[in-house]
């Protein structure tokens, strides 16, 4: 159920921003995805943005969630704000907060004690961040999704394990 949820904003944020997905994934090398986008013609490209709507709207009806219902209204309405900035805003504002809940809840610490415990993992972004915006690679979007991918895989697999020893101890 998460992992079909989170696909589904995943390619809600990706196909709502064809052409500027297309420029990041080309500063990839040797990656064939491009072409997926260029094949389909704006007709296409308008059903499969609606068919994504729909399925979204209907997975969070049929989880009676109003949260994930103002989650896909928020990513429709961010299709036209830049690819970086609706992925931004989703990840930072939404996706973290909702993780920061889920574990100052399970983990019984204030925001204060986990800011601190959170600070070296924090740091650590805003380098790579910085070192990413500094650098004047003209391939730095493609390597940026490179590297944001390997980091976030173990914390996949860490909140993975995290919420399932959170859904045992219930």
């Amino acid at each position: 159920n998460a992992y079909l949820w989170g696909l589904t904003v995943l390619s809600m944020i990706l196909v709502f921003h064809p052409q500027e997905t297309i420029t990041v994934l080309y500063q990839i090398k040797d990656l064939q995805m491009p072409q997926l986008f260029e094949l389909l013609t704006s007709s296409q490209l308008f059903w499969l943005k609606l068919s994504i709507s729909l399925f979204s709207i209907l997975f969070a009806v049929l989880n009676k969630s109003k949260w994930m219902l103002i989650v896909v209204f928020y990513l429709i309405l961010s299709s036209f704000l830049p690819l970086l900035i609706s992925f931004g805003i989703y990840f930072i504002f939404q996706h973290s907060m909702h993780g920061w809940k889920h574990l100052k809840n399970d983990l019984k610490i204030n925001s204060s004690r986990l800011w601190i415990k959170s600070l070296p993992f924090s740091i650590g972004g805003a380098v790579i961040f910085l070192i990413f915006l500094l650098s004047n690679n003209k391939d730095y979007f493609g390597i940026f999704f490179i590297v944001l991918s390997c980091i976030s895989m173990p914390h996949v697999l860490l909140m993975h394990n995290f919420y399932k020893k959170s859904v045992i101890k219930q």
